[in-house]
């Protein structure tokens, strides 16, 4: 059961539909504290982190179009996607805690959530809040956060290529749907809310994925595989 009363008194007070003269908008005080963190983000203080985004994700959920409109001022989106794609290098996460290894699991927890949350933005969204959405999200810089994704849970499950991608399917266990391969089944699905159409989901992903590896026919084929 959906809560919208409580999730819409956060982002504001009122009462007989006027505000109150002390109003306070949480969600603009959590897209505030989120800039801040993310510049400070380590692995000793991620439960600040995960703390922060799961309460975001609670005041999201369901029919709440002014809350996901809220969020989407200022650099939010921006910032998330930078946890993604920016942080997603062993030279980044060795200053922040996580050793050489963008897929420490602390981390890969916190990406799990950023991910997660895009993708009930877009579950939830209006025709305004999507169309947002679309312009300020790196979906460039997903793809690439995808690859990884996937290339880590082939080295997990010692998978060295694919030569069916049905055979390497129906092989899945309910164990293989945690980490990784969620969040990599999760960017699809975001980008499956980003381009409805078939058609057009087919031609944005082609040319993402040709720019993405571009002169290398051999990874290429093996995410078009995957995608599609």
């Amino acid at each position: 059961k959906q809560f919208s009363n409580i999730q819409n008194f956060l982002r504001s007070q009122k009462t007989e539909d006027k505000e109150l003269q002390n109003n306070f908008n949480f969600l603009n005080f959590l897209r505030h504290m989120m800039n801040s963190y993310y510049k400070v983000l380590t692995r000793f203080n991620l439960s600040v982190g995960n703390a922060i985004i799961e309460l975001i994700m609670e005041l999201i959920q369901g029919d709440v179009q002014q809350n996901i409109a809220c969020l989407l001022n200022k650099t939010f989106i921006y910032d998330l996607c930078r946890l993604l794609t920016d942080f997603d290098t062993e030279y980044h996460t060795l200053p922040r805690g996580f050793g050489l290894d963008p897929f420490h699991e602390a981390y890969l927890e916190y990406k799990a959530n950023i991910i997660s949350t895009f993708k009930l933005m877009l579950e939830n969204k209006n025709e305004q809040n999507g169309a947002i959405l679309k312009q300020h999200l790196d979906v460039k810089g997903l793809l690439k956060v995808f690859k990884n994704l996937f290339e880590n849970f082939m080295v997990r499950k010692a998978i060295k290529n694919i030569e069916d991608i049905n055979d390497f399917i129906y092989k899945l266990e309910i164990d293989d749907f945690k980490g990784p391969l969620e969040s990599a089944i999760n960017i699809y699905i975001i980008y499956r809310y980003i381009w409805p159409d078939p058609i057009k989901f087919r031609e944005a992903l082609r040319n993402m994925i040709k720019e993405l590896h571009h002169g290398d026919s051999q990874k290429q084929d093996l995410l078009e595989q995957i995608v599609f």
